[in-house]
């Protein structure tokens, strides 16, 4: 008999079926069944095997049904305690990601608004020294134009001195011995034109005056050294 139930239990448990397994393991006075007997439950209420049957059998069915069931919940407990956990330690997994991402992304903010400051200074400082070089730079602009006004006040006092000193030299000076002075440095053809000049002025008390170019030519021309050193002597 205990070989069909030890089959039995090897079957459920290669199906991976509930059972409970019951034992007589110790018997007061007269018993169908001695000690070692063995009956094998299922929580459908299928037996394999018998302890003697009667109420004993029955109490002892009751007993291992109820073990079953209380197995069978005790599992489904554990399985669906299991369930949360792992649901809750990927949920804390996930947290921990995303608390991680945005502590990332928060150093990442904070290193660009740093770097964006340290810009924005060094422009700044830049900026503050370009201003501060612009003044520099107008302020000698300034300095250099007063100096060139003062330069051209004191150029035109002078001239304005000289030429007030040469007018009260020639006062009362006749103006053709101011002309043959004037003439003394000129060029042969400045004189020429002098010339020309007056007598434009006068060429109404002139008839007719005839002037060849070789004569011209030779009013202009130069006079050599030999001849000049022959009229000196």
């Amino acid at each position: 008999m205990n070989r069909e139930v030890f089959a039995a239990v090897a079957a459920a448990l290669d199906r991976g079926e509930p059972a409970a397994l019951v034992t007589i393991v110790s018997t007061t006075g007269s018993t169908p069944q001695r000690v070692g007997a063995k009956m094998l439950v299922f929580g459908d209420g299928r037996l394999v095997g018998t302890i003697g049957g009667g109420c004993y059998e029955n109490d002892a069915l009751g007993k291992a049904r109820e073990a079953i069931l209380k197995t069978a919940d005790e599992a489904i407990f554990a399985r669906r305690n299991f369930a949360v956990e792992q649901e809750r330690a990927i949920r804390e997994s996930e947290l921990d990601t995303e608390i991680a991402v945005e502590q990332k992304k928060r150093s990442i903010r904070e290193t660009q608004m740093d770097a964006e400051a340290s810009v924005a200074a060094k422009r700044n400082e830049l900026r503050q020294a370009g201003m501060a070089a612009d003044i520099v730079l107008e302020g000698k602009r300034k300095d250099f134009v007063g100096l060139n006004a003062e330069n051209t006040r004191t150029l035109a006092d002078a001239e304005a001195y000289r030429v007030g000193a040469l007018m009260k030299i020639f006062e009362g000076v006749d103006t053709r011995v101011i002309q043959a002075l004037a003439a003394a440095g000129m060029q042969p053809g400045q004189l020429i034109a002098q010339a020309f000049s007056g007598i434009a002025e006068k060429a109404e008390k002139i008839g007719q005056l005839n002037v060849s170019p070789d004569l011209l030519s030779q009013l202009i021309e130069k006079p050599k050294p030999e001849a000049a050193n022959a009229r000196r002597q």
